[in-house]
């Protein structure tokens, strides 16, 4: 690093003062900003507690109140009962003794305010205690602990950079928006802030000098910014790198390993003990006292912990929790730190000083690295800490403030020295960053040296607004005159007594008439039209403005200009204009003739409780701030109004909205009626149309009635907005989002960029004024609000089906883990039900087959040049992975642009990628053209040969059943096939989910996506590219495998070219071409009928029985019993052919392997080949999470795993670890951006673990899944010869195959019945399995860390470890809500299979190298056999598994429709109707169009017409929905589906079925021969009934398959649930 410039030390103070001085001025300016109205919530709660406390009185509250304070007087009777400081029972200090029973803030900052406070009065400031002028005490106390920070700042930039750096930190902190926003507020946070900087000065302190003074300084500053806010206790934990890397003695090196433990537990202890200690002094009222020692909890104490904990987890439902809700933890809380509240040079200088900050604690020298390391240590730990929580405020993170800062500067000045060489300006690069930063504040002070807009809107509504008396100005003209109010507090009595009222006058100018607004509670016959009133108009100093007068007062014969067109008005002529001046303080008197009459101000309705309202409670305006519309700026002094309180002094009558209250039907009949009676609406913040937008379905109500208001639907109209946001002259910066011109539902979506509330609501919030129009018709309104469903799944279960939900109460924590619970937004439905059918895909199976081989091909081949740079040495494993990067990489490139807003999902664009990405590849191949033809001639026919092969044998296995669905064997097709058409025809992603109407897709859909990108670009149909695609990923896997193990065996000394290639093909042989050894029991309990053994195998091909292909697969559960086990394998996968998840991460799984590998074995040191293989890594592990999240954790794993091996292959020692956990972070960083549009929407409702106690896996049943590898695997890791890198052989196990094999088998056995007897306790019975499975754990880990074995022999080892070691899980565990042990044991067991399949290969090689055995090569040959025989037996069994009738050579999976007969409950009909209704559907029905049709239990022919067509149907398997949306409420509410459907189609109550209808937005339903076989004739009748009533029509009918056509509804709101 280079020599940082210097700066003398006189110099530094002098250039710190200036820094400082400025600091305090921009915190200083504009101290009352706020007019005394204390807007933010927490100011105003701690100067009532301020107030309250060190007064020498108690006034305890509570039920027991009188109780407490008689024994303190009994306990203190001299001082009335006060006690001293510790005394929290009884000291004046301790806010429940004041009357502030809840309190969670430290006390230390509001007692040091209340001292200064009482201080001042004492020296002469008026009032400086009193409620009044506290807050201002407050704001200069906590700017002068601001400045403190700043002070830290710059010791801590000093500390790692010098003075320049800490110059450039302090000015960075000086003008960093946040606190100069928090300096203008009386909270604690700047106190806190002050003491945790303080004490990160004094952790530097003692990690750079390891002093034991330095550390209890530490502590003793820790335990003061916990007494601050508690949530700074983590902040001790940097005691325990500080005792790690402080030096043992001052300018020495810290203590070797085992004495520095000790030293660090000693340290930790002394830091803990006096952190402890100042805490228990500084916040004294959490522990009962009153002496120091008295540690035990305060009464009250727990229970406010676990109310604190509540509000930071989101368990608490109060409305300011409710903005937290689908925030993103870490993500939203750093874009708020640093989009709003660093600035923007500042926020890009903090980041680049933390990674510089990082790389030095990695590669530092070691003095630096230390302070590196604590600073380090804080600023991720508290980050991590405080993110994590589910409420995380800009204004938690204030503490991280100076370090950041210190962060910024050292990099600037870092950055300036290093690049001042090349370019001379770098060096201006601190004071460019500054001045940047600076131009910020500038804009951000803007907003408080302008008039707060609840205040420029509160005087603009009492300039405007009609009170019950008021005179309009003359010469205003426009819809909203300025006019002079005077409240009326009453009626207005008879003469001679009269009613006298005093104001304010805003604005001078003349008065001609008086306007009085009549009472609106009076009888219509009690209104008179003309009354004879008496007014006088006189000022404060007695002046008589206008005499005593009779004025007659008229109806008008028109509503006058600013009232409502409902308001009944009088209109009173004044003789004589008279003329009034700004300032004056003006008494109108009224009395009137013939009796009383009532008068009273406009009717404004607010939002009620939580917010301020509009027009608030004003004290008094900063001289030069104007109160006319318009930006406020500078102009004369004097104006300005005090003591005004609209409401309550009767100027307005509030009407209350009750926003916050639950949407029921009492508050929407109290919301049709506070309309009625408002003339204005006020939204004074967008806190209630912000937060009530992020759950949705907890407010539909209340959603419903924005979007009208804003729309103005609902009868009022926006006349008046008042914003401050920051701005610099004519610029300015908003970043909320306003609900306006584009609709309130159209700009919620938007709505989560904004800031949070506390940088807005609290002093520059968006207020909006909204006035009744002439045309407002109350039905109209109640038509509205009528319209949301307000019915919880509770009521839906007391009124019976059918009856839909509509709204769901959740805490906002559970809110937030899906706000929308997984549907789909307004705004999509309404695109989805505007998009047309696609046109027909008319491409044939055999025309798609050849064109999927050359698209496949091309996009193989233009990832190729990239893995050839990445692994030259390695060109099989290059070209053995190339198709599934390619096709992979095509797929996941669309779906991330789709998901960023860029139209790249339909074919032309799709055409237009492969297009670039086949000539980006073309371009980077010319450039290697050399090494690609070696690499050709070396292994890429070869590849090529492997994988043509089993494309083509997949073919042929898809042809010969392609069926979609197969009664008992149609397995999870119904739903792949549904979510392959929603990816097909998405129109953004997450796509919508078929079987769920309303719903968006909640499944890992990743694998689907490659499968539609390429269906699109081709225009296959759906139903052939189902089958295209198994048949294409059998081939990717295999090829995969081929390539991996033909590496693998390579790589092991003295394997030859032959047998390198034998070792490929065993692998994919076992990988994706043979079964396990349960088709013996299967022939067993299936025998092939006939007499004779000739006739019995030719009825293998004559007279096949499916149970021959499935029941290999269900050995575990047929001996354990419970049913639910499937010990699937790839070979099954492909055959079964479910296009599900798992099938579709089987390359990836491989491609994972094949990264691992090539990172573990390689030594290329080269950064771009070590980045290179990084990056590839993330990306395929990063996209199996989106394409099966259960093998993602595995992924990672072995990924990490293979970084670590491959960082000690390449590089020594501490360099070898550094690198390998930066590469680690590295991967989990590139992970998180690949997988985040899929991570940012899906739901996993807290994927939890769970220990498994049912049955353990039988120990035959495991010989049988793994008896081949076992034989293969066993003796290659006891016998294989061992050699060094050079292949030269150092040892040999054993010296006889047969004594080997004997002595393994023996080995094994004792490990199984060993660890079978130890957990027979603990599972409750024996395990040999289990026990089986350990051993050859341990086995292949012997041999993965024997140093003297070849590199790739101890990787297959460590492949086989793993493979096993995957196995024990689930004999362990149970991962989520499983059935038993069912996906757990099948998605675990898969994988290892595929990485036994890829280590078999080699093992098999070497293990047919001399010396062999022949005993071993014949069982080999024999379990070999018996394997590969599952193929053909296999297939013909799941040939079988089909409708009867026509086969036509296919691979349409929808072909079976047009000759299948089906039975239902003894009902045969044809399916033949089925396929008519699918394709008019398909061909006539736009996208959004909900069908309904008959919904049935799982893995019946139920939903198949969404499945088929991929449009949306009311819910498709119910436990499959029931899984796909793991929320706590929607299991319920899919149960209430199935309920709804079947009422739908069964009930004759006709206006419940037509509500139910409307509410789902059915378009089209079906009546079929399943819905005839399944509903009763009089419950399907009412249907044709519609049709002779005009309520629907036959948009088509076959025979007995008819659809029938509603009327389309509207999009008014979130999906009915």
């Amino acid at each position: 690093m280079p020599r940082l410039p210097g700066l003398r030390s006189a110099s530094a103070t002098v250039a710190l003062a200036l820094v400082v001085a400025m600091a305090a001025a921009l915190r200083l300016a504009g101290l009352q900003w706020d007019d005394g109205t204390q807007l933010h919530p927490d100011e105003r709660f701690l100067t009532m507690v301020t107030t309250a406390i060190g007064r020498g009185v108690l006034e305890p509250a509570g039920p027991d109140a009188a109780a407490r304070l008689a024994a303190c007087r009994a306990k203190h009777p001299a001082t009335a009962g006060v006690g001293p400081w510790l005394d929290t029972a009884c000291s004046h200090w301790a806010p429940a003794n004041v009357g502030h029973g809840f309190y969670p803030y430290g006390i230390l900052p509001l007692a040091a305010v209340r001292v200064a406070a009482v201080a001042a009065e004492r020296a002469g400031v008026p009032h400086a205690a009193s409620y009044a002028e506290i807050p201002t005490v407050g704001r200069i106390a906590a700017t002068l602990a601001d400045l403190v920070s700043l002070a830290c700042a710059f010791l801590l930039g000093r500390a790692l950079g010098g003075r320049r750096a800490g110059l450039v930190a302090a000015a960075l902190y000086a003008f960093a928006i946040l606190p100069l926003q928090l300096a203008r507020f009386y909270t604690v946070d700047p106190f806190a802030t002050a003491f945790a900087a303080l004490a990160l000065v004094l952790a530097v302190r003692a990690v750079e000098r390891g002093k034991a003074a330095d550390l209890l300084a530490f502590g003793l500053a820790s335990g003061l910014a916990a007494a601050c806010k508690l949530s700074l206790a983590p902040l001790l934990g940097l005691a325990l790198p500080i005792a790690l890397f402080a030096p043992g003695r001052p300018g020495g090196s810290p203590p070797a390993l085992p004495r520095g433990l000790l030293r660090a537990a000693g340290a930790c202890a002394v830091a803990g003990i006096a952190a402890f200690a100042m805490f228990r002094i500084a916040q004294p009222i959490l522990f009962a006292g009153p002496r120091l020692v008295d540690v035990a909890p305060a009464p009250g104490a727990i229970e406010l912990f676990r109310q604190l904990a509540g509000q930071l987890d989101g368990s608490a439902d109060m409305p300011p929790a409710w903005q937290w809700i689908g925030r993103t933890r870490w993500v939203d809380p750093l874009r708020n730190l640093l989009l709003f509240g660093l600035g923007p040079a500042f926020a890009v200088a903090a980041v680049a000083g933390v990674a510089l900050a990082a790389w030095r604690a990695v590669a530092g020298p070691p003095f630096r690295r230390r302070t590196s390391i604590v600073l380090l240590a804080a600023t991720l730990g508290y980050g991590a800490w405080i993110g994590g929580q589910f409420v995380s405020s800009m204004r938690y993170w204030l503490p991280l403030y100076p370090v950041l800062a210190a962060f910024g500067g050292w990099v600037l000045v870092v950055g300036a020295a290093r690049l001042r060489r090349r370019v001379r300006v770098a060096r201006l690069l601190p004071a460019a960053a500054i001045a940047v930063s600076s131009i910020a504040a500038v804009a951000w002070l803007s907003v408080p040296l302008s008039a707060p807009t609840r205040l420029w809107a509160s005087h603009w509504m009492l300039e405007r607004v009609p009170a019950g008396a008021s005179a309009p100005l003359a010469g205003e003209a426009g819809p909203l005159p300025r006019r002079v109010n005077w409240a009326i507090e009453g009626a207005v009595p008879s003469s001679p007594r009269e009613l006298s009222t005093r104001t304010t006058i805003a604005t001078s100018g003349t008065i001609d008439r008086l306007e009085l607004r009549l009472a609106t509670d009076a009888p219509d016959a009690d209104v008179p039209s003309a009354r004879a009133v008496t007014a006088s108009l006189v000022r404060d100093d007695g002046t008589v403005l206008l005499p005593p007068t009779p004025l007659p007062a008229n109806a008008a014969p028109r509503t006058p200009d600013g009232f409502d067109a409902r308001d009944r008005v009088l209109v009173a002529a004044i003789p004589a204009p008279v003329a009034l001046e700004a300032g004056w303080r003006v008494d109108l008197r009224l009395s009137a003739a013939d009796g009383p009459l009532a008068l009273e101000g406009s009717a404004i309705a607010t939002e009620g409780p939580w917010d301020d309202p509009v027009p608030m409670r004003m004290r008094r305006l900063p001289p030069d701030t104007p109160v006319e519309a318009g930006m406020p700026g500078f102009v004369r002094a004097g104006r300005k109004a005090e003591g005004v309180d609209p409401f309550g002094q009767r100027y307005f009558r509030g009407v209350d909205l009750a926003i916050v209250h639950h949407d029921d039907e009492a508050k929407r009949t109290a919301l049709a009626n506070a309309l009625d009676r408002a003339g204005w609406i006020t939204v004074s913040s967008q806190r209630f149309y912000d937060s009530v937008s992020r759950d949705p379905y907890r407010f539909p109500l209340t959603m419903r009635y924005y979007d009208a208001l804003f729309g103005g639907r609902l009868g009022f109209d926006v006349v008046a907005t008042f914003r401050s946001p920051p701005r610099l002259g004519p610029v300015s910066f908003d970043p909320q989002v306003h609900p306006w011109p584009d609709g309130y539902l159209a700009t919620r979506g938007r709505a989560g960029a904004s800031p949070e509330e506390a940088l807005s609501v609290y002093d520059h919030p968006p207020v909006t004024v909204l006035r009744k129009r002439a045309d407002y018709d109350a039905r109209r309104v109640r038509e509205i609000l009528d319209e949301p469903v307000l019915r919880t799944f509770e009521d839906a279960r007391r009124e019976g089906a059918p009856a839909t939900v509509g709204r769901v109460v959740r805490s906002p924590a559970a809110a937030s883990a899906a706000p929308d619970l997984l549907m789909l937004s307004p705004q999509r439905i309404e695109a989805l039900d505007a998009t047309p059918p696609p046109p027909a895909s008319t491409l044939g199976s055999w025309t798609a087959t050849i064109a999927w081989y050359l698209v496949v091909a091309l996009l193989g081949a233009a990832a190729l040049p990239a893995l050839v740079a990445l692994m030259p040495s390695q060109p099989a494993l290059a070209f053995g992975i190339a198709r599934t990067a390619g096709v992979f990489g095509f797929g996941a490139i669309a779906w991330w642009a789709t998901w960023a807003g860029v139209d790249s999902w339909r074919p032309d664009s799709l055409a237009a990628l492969a297009a670039i990405l086949v000539a980006a590849g073309a371009i980077a191949g010319s450039r290697r053209r050399d090494a690609i033809a070696a690499a050709w001639s070396r292994e890429g026919w070869r590849a090529e040969a492997v994988f043509a092969v089993l494309y083509a044998a997949a073919i042929a296995l898809r042809v010969s059943n392609p069926d979609l669905w197969t009664p008992g064997y149609g397995g999870e097709k119904p739903m792949d096939f549904a979510i392959l058409n929603a990816v097909v025809h998405a129109d953004a992603f997450p796509p919508p989910d078929p079987w769920f109407a309303g719903g968006r897709l909640n499944y890992y859909y990743g694998g689907f996506v490659p499968v539609a990108a390429l269906a699109k670009l081709t225009g296959t149909p759906p139903a052939v590219a189902t089958n295209l695609a198994v048949a294409l990923w059998m081939a990717l896997t295999g090829s995969g495998v081929f390539a991996l193990a033909r590496t693998l065996a390579l790589a092991l000394p003295g394997v030859a070219e032959r047998r390198a290639t034998l070792a490929g093909a065993v692998a994919t042989i076992a990988g994706v071409g043979a079964g396990n050894l349960g088709i013996v029991s299967a022939l067993v309990a299936a025998p092939p009928s006939g007499d004779g053994p000739l006739a019995r195998l030719g009825s293998l091909v004559t007279s096949p029985d499916p149970r021959w292909y499935w029941s290999p697969t269900r050995m575990v559960a047929e001996r354990t019993g419970s049913g639910y086990e499937i010990h699937e394998f790839p070979f099954f996968t492909f055959l079964h052919a479910d296009l599900h998840a798992h099938l579709l991460a089987l390359p990836l799984a491989v491609a994972v392997w094949g990264i691992a590998s090539w990172i573990a074995l390689g030594r290329d040191r080269r950064p771009a080949a070590w980045l290179g293989a990084i990056a590839i890594a993330a990306a395929i592990t990063g996209y199996a999470r989106v394409t099966n999240s259960w093998d993602w954790p595995f992924a990672t794993a072995v990924a990490a795993g293979a970084i670590v091996v491959g960082a000690h292959r390449r590089w020594h020692g501490g360099d070898a670890w550094r690198r390998a956990i930066a590469a680690i972070v590295l991967l989990a960083a590139l992970q998180f951006a690949v997988a985040w549009p899929f991570a940012s929407t899906f739901a996993t409702g807290g994927v939890g673990v769970h220990r498994y106690a049912g049955p353990a896996t039988p120990f035959v049943a495991w010989l049988q899944g793994y008896g081949l590898f076992l034989w293969v695997l066993l003796p290659w890791l006891l016998f294989s010869p061992v050699g060094d890198e050079t292949g030269t052989p150092a040892r040999t196990r054993a010296v006889a195959w047969t004594r080997t094999f004997l002595l393994g088998a023996a080995i094994v056995g004792f490990a199984a019945v060993a660890v079978s007897l130890a957990l027979a306790a603990w599972r409750g019975g024996a395990a040999p399995a289990t026990g089986a499975m350990l051993a050859l754990v341990a086995l292949g880990l012997r041999e993965a860390v024997d140093s003297r074995a070849p590199a790739a022999r101890r990787w297959i080892a460590a492949i086989v470890a793993v493979a096993f070691a995957v196995q024990v899980v689930p004999e362990a565990l149970v991962i989520g809500h499983d059935i038993g042990r069912q996906n757990t044991f099948f998605k675990f067991h898969l994988q290892a299979w595929v990485a036994l399949a890829i280590a078999s290969g080699p093992a098999a090689a070497a293990l047919f190298a001399p010396p062999s055995s022949r005993v071993w090569r014949t069982g080999f040959a024999a379990l070999a056999l018996l394997a590969v025989a599952y193929v053909p037996i296999g297939a013909a069994g799941r040939a079988a598994a089909r409708f009867p009738g026509e086969r036509p050579a296919t691979l349409d999976g929808l072909a079976f429709l047009a000759s299948a007969r089906h039975e239902h409950d003894g009902r045969w009909f044809e399916l033949g109707g089925d396929r008519a209704i699918v394709d008019w559907l398909s061909a006539h029905a736009p996208r959004g169009a909900v069908v309904l049709e008959a919904q049935l239990p799982e893995y019946r022919y139920g939903s198949r017409i969404a499945s088929f067509t991929g449009l949306p149907t009311i819910l498709g398997y119910r436990w499959h929905q029931t899984q796909q949306r793991p929320l706590p409420p929607l299991g319920e509410i899919v149960n209430q589906r199935v309920a709804n459907v079947d009422a739908i189609y069964r009930s004759a109550d006709d206006a419940r079925v037509r509500r139910a209808v409307d509410d789902y937005r059915i378009r089209y339903v079906v009546v079929g021969g399943l819905e005839r076989a399944v509903y009763p004739p009089e419950g399907l009748g009412k249907f044709d009934a519609w049709v002779a009533a005009g309520r629907a029509r036959v948009a088509f009918r076959d025979g007995e398959s008819t659809i029938y056509e509603l009327a389309p509804r509207p999009v008014d709101g979130w999906p009915i649930l």
